[in-house]
């Protein structure tokens, strides 16, 4: 009998967990701490990192262009839009992308630093990528004309080979779109969030 992929929903009539949404708490603190969980960071510091901008925002985390102190390399910095509210399975898919993304190491696969702690809210550091969404560099080149048929190949090609090596190290993306595949100056694609990956037994 196989076994269960380790994010598999729940046996059905099982209870959510809601310990992490505070409830329990007056309704005036609860909707001032919700609000400040969902309020964008201005720039600044979180944890050890100096945030420079916010650069994207989806229903479960919000990316930062941000500045390590210590080596001044600019990276990537990952929160989870609940912050302190997130629950135990927000938690757990967050530390799953970690899981995930952090045992591959491909040249055309974001890589990821570590996952760090600030006021108890995890905080995934990875490579920051200069680029643009992949169908952006196929429509046309730098000097604006047609992206030739070939060039979009080798392109098709390399994102291949970088999934199926995930593939091959029991990694499925399940999220593999134009904005999570970003192409640099040099022509390369970087597969990027791999926040709703599936760790499957190899």
């Amino acid at each position: 009998m196989p076994r269960p992929a380790r994010d598999d929903p729940p046996p059905t009539g099982a209870e959510p967990d809601l310990s992490g949404f505070g409830f329990e708490l007056p309704e005036g603190t609860w909707l001032q701490r919700v609000r400040q969980a969902n309020r964008p960071l201005p720039p600044g510091r979180i944890g050890g990192f100096e945030l420079l901008e916010e650069v994207s925002r989806g229903a479960q985390g919000v990316v930062y262009r941000a500045r390590q102190p210590n080596t001044r390399r600019i990276i990537a910095v990952k929160r989870l839009v609940a912050g302190s509210y997130a629950t135990p399975a927000m938690r757990l898919r967050f530390e799953r992308e970690v899981e995930a993304a952090a045992g591959l190491s491909h040249p055309n696969i974001v890589t990821v630093y570590g996952l760090d702690l600030s006021d108890g809210q995890p905080l995934l550091a990875m490579e920051w990528i200069e680029g643009e969404p992949v169908d952006r560099w196929a429509a046309q080149d730098a000097a604006g004309r047609p992206r030739p048929p070939a060039d979009r190949l080798r392109m098709f090609l390399r994102i291949c080979d970088a999934v199926h090596y995930a593939h091959q190290r029991g990694v499925i993306h399940r999220d593999l779109k134009p904005s999570n595949i970003l192409v640099d100056a040099r022509g390369e694609p970087h597969v990027l969030d791999f926040g709703l990956a599936k760790l499957v037994s190899r």
